[in-house]
């Protein structure tokens, strides 16, 4: 992102194109304040996008107290039960809050009884993530170490900041792990079976094709073109998220597994790695290394970070004042329209 440059916030500026002076040298860029009305239509988004998170705001409240009132009735049930209430009923209907999303613009979605494992694989909530106490996670990292703390129907609001989503989150139903008799498992026996042989036929096929394109030292790209993504370069590590193993293009959960193989590669070699659930295998041929030292790739940042063109600090200033002004002149006439006195005028 440090040799990115990033976009002007401003709305109230634009740039004038950059000149050459007579030495060859070009000029400083020079900033100038458009006129209300060019940027009216930008102030009116920004005000209707406050009122959009105001909405939100509301509906999440009334979701929290939604489904509050009905844990209140889950315990009560719960009560009934373990005193031995015959005339109580014998399953708590789980909630189903279809109308109450529809009514308010909100997304309901009620999952299956997930284990651990499949909780942590689930696709939506792998991929949003919550900023809280100052780190990126995956939701789905959340709400698995919030399950021994929260009880049933007790809402935890969680955003998802990078996909400007915010989530509502409980628990319906618990069970405890236990072994499951031969009879339960039988069903997953049979899938776990039938996945392990087919990752097996995927790996003898994959290493065959690593085998052809090493022999043949040939590019996969020639080999099979439909079916090859060039990745481009990717470390080991990343931090641009939340630490942990970088996300090469076209590969999908990529783990240990995987950047050992690629890392473990010469320029021009193939070789074979799953992903870290095992569910895709990979044929991967590098193409180059960067062979740059940890000192040569600090100094390359340092000199990317410094060509990132900024605002010069008096325009931020003069920028910031220009929005203060607007906004105050805004508030006088909105309250002069609504005829709003303050107590004691």
């Amino acid at each position: 992102p440090a040799t990115q440059e990033p976009a002007t916030q401003e709305p109230a500026m634009e740039q004038i194109p950059e000149t050459t002076s007579v030495t060859g040298q070009q000029d400083e860029p020079v900033f100038r304040a458009k006129p209300l009305v060019d940027v009216a239509e930008d102030i009116k988004r920004r005000m209707k996008m406050m009122d959009a998170r105001d909405a939100v705001r509301k509906a999440m409240e009334a979701a929290d107290e939604e489904v509050r009132s009905y844990q209140s009735e889950y315990f009560d049930w719960k009560g009934q039960k373990s005193e031995g209430d015959e005339n109580v009923e014998a399953e708590f209907p789980l909630y189903k809050g279809e109308e109450f999303a529809k009514k308010h613009n909100l997304t309901f979605v009620e999952t299956d009884l997930l284990s651990r494992q499949e909780l942590l694989l689930n696709k939506e909530l792998t991929e949003a993530q919550a900023f809280l106490n100052n780190n990126l996670y995956k939701i789905s990292d959340v709400v698995d170490s919030m399950y021994d703390q929260q009880s049933e129907y007790d809402p935890m609001a969680i955003p998802d900041i990078l996909h400007a989503k915010e989530y509502k989150i409980w628990f319906a139903e618990k069970q405890k792990q236990k072994v499951p008799t031969l009879a339960e498992a039988k069903e997953d026996v049979k899938k776990y079976w039938k996945r392990q042989k087919a990752f097996e036929a995927a790996m003898v096929d994959a290493k065959k094709i690593a085998e052809d394109s090493n022999a043949a030292k040939s590019s996969l790209a020639k080999m099979f073109k439909e079916r090859v993504t060039e990745t481009g370069q990717f470390a080991w590590f990343s931090s641009r998220e939340d630490f942990g193993l970088s996300k090469p293009a076209g590969v999908e959960d990529p783990g240990d597994k995987f950047m050992e193989t690629a890392f473990g590669l010469g320029i021009g070699k193939a070789g074979v790695a799953p992903n870290f659930s095992n569910d895709i295998v990979y044929v991967i041929r590098i193409i180059e290394r960067d062979t740059r030292t940890d000192a040569e790739l600090n100094t390359a940042f340092i000199e990317a970070v410094s060509k990132v063109q900024q605002l010069p600090l008096e325009v931020q200033q003069a920028n910031a004042g220009y929005v203060d002004e607007l906004m105050q002149a805004w508030r006088e006439e909105f309250f002069k329209e609504m005829q709003v006195k303050r107590i004691g005028e």
